[in-house]
């Protein structure tokens, strides 16, 4: 629907995202883990430069995780390792990843991050939960083509939106990850 807001070029992408927020069973520290849309996290996330490799991984591996440098020196992970999370949200899902991926993140974005196929993330919480309703989206990240594309999102998708079942709150990454950053992940 937001593509279709939209000026003709104005969004590059749209992903998905679903907050997993995992931590290794029988471990207290988490860390922030999300599921992605597969085929627009990397358009949109480009600078965390996946390679065509990557990119092939993530997609064909339905348990396939992509993890920033800083959490495969953290948890001493590597490509090919299986890994078991389980997510702080009730009903608390434990879920099996293979890491496809760790690519080179700049470093000034260089945060402990897991990144999950939505659809594995969707599917196992439908098991999970005994329920056939999608386990839904949290945020939608948007790339935009240009700083008038972007000024556009920010005033025309959240008066779109208002007064509806799905209202929006439409703010730049830097903002949302500083107040999520603050909030510790607890929204």
């Amino acid at each position: 629907e937001i593509n279709a807001l939209a000026a003709a070029g104005f969004i590059t992408a749209i992903c998905r995202t679903a907050w997993f927020g995992g931590r290794v069973e029988g471990e207290q520290t988490t860390f922030s883990s999300f599921g992605v849309d597969r085929d627009t996290f990397p358009i949109v996330y480009s600078e965390f430069g996946m390679t065509p490799q990557d990119i092939e991984a993530f997609t064909r591996e339905r348990r396939a995780a992509v993890i920033s440098p800083s959490l495969a020196n953290q948890m001493n992970w590597k490509i090919g390792d299986t890994i078991s999370l389980v997510s702080m949200l009730p009903p608390n899902p434990k879920m099996e990843f293979v890491i496809m991926a760790i690519p080179a993140f700049p470093q000034s974005l260089d945060r402990p991050v897991l990144y999950m196929g939505w659809d594995y993330f969707d599917e196992v919480w439908r098991q999970v939960t005994q329920d056939s309703r999608s386990r839904g989206v949290d945020n939608f990240w948007l790339k935009c083509s240009s700083d008038e594309a972007r000024r556009w999102a920010l005033q025309e998708i959240d008066k779109h939106f208002a007064n509806s079942e799905h209202e929006t709150r439409t703010e730049m990454e830097s903002t949302f990850i500083a107040a999520f950053t603050k909030s510790g992940g607890d929204w």
